[in-house]
């Protein structure tokens, strides 16, 4: 897979709104390669701050589930909530598309789409 369909892909995975994926999907083709970076480093960064934001929250929940008894302690935590979080993780972010607030990522996106669309004209 090219850098272009990964990229792609994680627009369709972050918890954006369906006409704002399509609008950033759509400008990416045309964007050049500085742009190219700047959005990959937005969306990646987006996405591994979600993802570790997800890690701690499942951290304390099988804290509390040990502390209540209902999960043994066996070996490292950390790994196994790690492996449990990367199964999980996509669904994860399919679940909260209507709730989530990226409202500073999206207005960084919004200005590099708009910029683009000004280099055209």
């Amino acid at each position: 897979m090219d850098k272009a369909h990964k990229t792609k892909d994680l627009i369709k995975l972050l918890p954006f709104e369906k006409s704002f994926q399509e609008e950033l999907a759509t400008k990416y083709d045309t964007m050049d390669e500085s742009e190219h970076y700047v959005v990959d480093q937005i969306l990646w960064t987006t996405y591994d701050s979600l993802f570790e934001m997800q890690v701690q929250t499942n951290l304390q929940i099988a804290m509390e589930e040990i502390k209540d008894g209902k999960r043994k302690m066996e070996g490292d935590l950390y790994p196994d909530v790690l492996k449990q979080t990367q199964q999980s993780f996509d669904q994860y972010l399919m679940s909260i598309k209507d709730d989530s607030d990226l409202s500073v990522t999206k207005e960084e996106l919004n200005k590099i789409i708009k910029s683009e669309g000004n280099a055209q004209n």
